[in-house]
C-alpha cells in the first residue's frame, strides 16, 4: 500500500516520474518502477541504474529501505536515476564502432570495389553521396523502428505526442541581423509565418514555425517548433521582458527549449537591456546562445568587439568553463560564438565566404542544454545532413554526444 509519492528524473530519457512508495520499500523497489514505467520500458534493464540525489550525487544502497534513507523527511529530494558508468561506457564504444563502420563505408574508394561494369563511368563523388544518403536513410529508418518497438502501447504514443507537440525557441536581436537566416541554416528548412490570428494570447508577437512529423506504429505524431521573435526589440524594457516571457508560457505546452540572441558586426546591441533578457533566462533557466551572425560582413574589429560584449556580459552570470571550436561556454547558463549563416560574397575583393560555425553552433548547444530537452534539440536539427556528417568525422564529439545521451 503506497503511503506517498515521490518524483525521480530518469536522466537517459527526460522523462520525471511519480513513484508510489512506503516506508516499506526499497530503493531498488524505486528503480524497478521507475523502469517499468518509462516509454522506453521494453529496452530496459533496472539492474543497469542506480539511484542518487544531485543533493549529494552518492548513489543509494539498492538494498535500503525508503525509512533508512532521509528520503521521505525531504521535500524535494531531487533525485536522479542514471545508468551505471561501466554499462554506458560500453554502449558508448558500441556506438562509436558502428558509426566508424559506417563511416569506413563511406569514405571507401568506389574504384577499388567497383566489380560491376556499369559502376565504370561513374564519378566517385557521386557515389560517395549516394552511399553517404543511404546510411543516413538507414539511420532515420531505425529510429523509426526503434520508435514503433517501444510505442505500442496508445498511452505511451499520447505521452510521445504530448512531448513533442509543441517546442519554443525564442529569438533576440535587433532588426535584420540574421534570426531567419540562421534558424534556416541550422534546421536546413524554410520558415513559415503564423498568422497573428492564430495566437491571440499576445498582440505584438507571433511565431515563425517549423512543422514536421514522425511515423510512430500505423499512426502520424505532428510537432511543431515556434520561433519567437522581438518586434521592437530595441526599445523594450526590464518589464517587457519579463512579459513576452510570460505571454509565451501562458501557452499551452509553452516550455522553452532555448533563447538565442542574434547580433551582427556593427550592429547595436544595447548591453544593459541583453543583461535583463540573461536575468530572466536564468529565473526561468532557459539556456542562452549569443551569437555573432553575418560574422563576415563588418570589420574583424566590429566582430571582435561583438564577441568581447557577448563575454563580458555572460561572464557576469556563470564564469567561462572552456573555449573550444569557436564556442565560448558558461557552463549550464549559455555560451557565445560566431556564424556565418549563408554563402557571402563580398563586392570589393570578390572573395567569397562559405557558409561556417552551424554545425559547432548545433553541437555546442546540444552537449550544454539539460539533458532532458537534448532529444528535443537534435530533433529540430534532424534535417540538417552536413550536421550529422561532420559529427560521425569527429569521434570525440561523437563521445561527448553518446555521454550526453546516456
Amino acid at each position: 500500500m503506497a503511503d506517498t509519492m515521490i518524483k525521480v528524473f530518469f536522466e537517459q530519457f527526460g522523462e520525471t516520474i511519480d513513484v508510489p512508495v512506503s516506508s516499506v520499500s526499497t530503493i531498488e523497489d524505486v528503480i524497478k518502477y521507475v523502469c517499468q514505467t518509462s516509454v522506453c520500458s521494453m529496452n530496459i534493464d533496472y539492474n543497469h541504474y542506480y539511484l542518487f540525489s544531485k543533493k549529494n550525487d552518492d548513489p543509494f544502497d539498492n538494498d535500503k529501505k525508503l525509512e533508512e534513507t532521509n528520503i521521505l523527511a525531504v521535500d524535494d529530494y531531487d533525485l536522479r536515476l542514471k545508468m551505471k558508468t561501466a554499462i554506458r561506457e560500453q554502449m558508448m564504444i558500441r556506438a562509436l564502432k558502428i558509426f566508424r563502420e559506417n563511416q569506413a563505408k563511406i569514405e571507401v574508394n568506389p574504384q577499388t570495389q567497383a566489380d560491376d561494369t556499369q559502376c565504370e563511368n561513374i564519378d566517385p563523388n557521386v557515389l560517395q553521396k549516394e552511399d553517404l544518403a543511404d546510411n543516413y536513410q538507414k539511420f532515420q529508418k531505425k529510429i523509426q523502428e526503434i520508435g514503433e518497438k517501444i510505442t505500442r502501447d496508445p498511452v505511451l504514443r499520447q505521452k510521445i505526442a504530448d512531448k513533442f507537440n509543441e517546442i519554443n525557441i525564442v529569438m533576440c536581436g535587433s532588426p535584420r541581423v540574421g534570426k531567419s537566416t540562421l534558424i534556416n541554416a541550422i534546421c536546413q528548412q524554410k520558415l513559415a509565418k503564423t498568422h497573428p490570428g492564430l495566437h491571440s494570447c499576445t498582440n505584438i508577437i507571433s511565431p515563425f514555425y517549423l512543422k514536421g512529423n514522425i511515423t510512430v506504429g500505423d499512426e502520424n505524431i505532428n510537432y511543431q517548433y515556434n520561433f519567437w521573435d522581438t518586434p521592437g526589440f530595441g526599445s523594450w524594457d526590464q518589464a517587457a521582458i519579463r512579459t513576452y516571457f510570460e505571454r509565451i508560457k501562458q501557452k499551452p505546452k509553452s516550455d522553452i527549449l532555448c533563447m538565442i540572441y542574434c547580433a551582427s558586426p556593427g550592429s547595436f546591441a544595447n548591453l544593459r537591456q541583453l543583461e535583463w533578457l540573461l536575468e530572466e533566462c536564468k529565473k526561468q533557466h532557459i539556456f542562452c546562445a549569443l551569437v555573432c551572425t553575418n560574422k563576415w560582413s563588418g570589420f574583424k574589429e566590429q566582430r571582435e568587439a561583438v564577441m568581447r560584449d557577448f563575454q563580458d556580459t555572460l561572464e557576469k552570470y556563470h564564469a567561462k568553463t572552456r573555449e573550444e571550436n569557436g564556442i565560448i561556454y558558461f557552463g549550464n547558463m549559455g555560451l557565445c560564438t560566431s556564424v556565418n549563416s549563408q554563402v557571402i560574397k563580398d563586392e570589393e575583393t570578390h572573395r567569397e565566404y562559405e557558409q561556417s560555425g552551424i554545425n559547432e553552433l548545433i553541437f555546442g548547444i546540444m552537449q550544454s542544454i539539460d539533458v532532458k530537452k537534448v532529444a528535443l534539440w537534435c530533433m529540430f536539427a534532424f534535417e540538417n545532413k552536413p550536421f550529422w556528417k561532420s559529427l560521425v568525422d569527429i569521434p570525440t564529439q561523437l563521445k561527448k554526444f553518446w555521454t550526453k545521451l546516456f
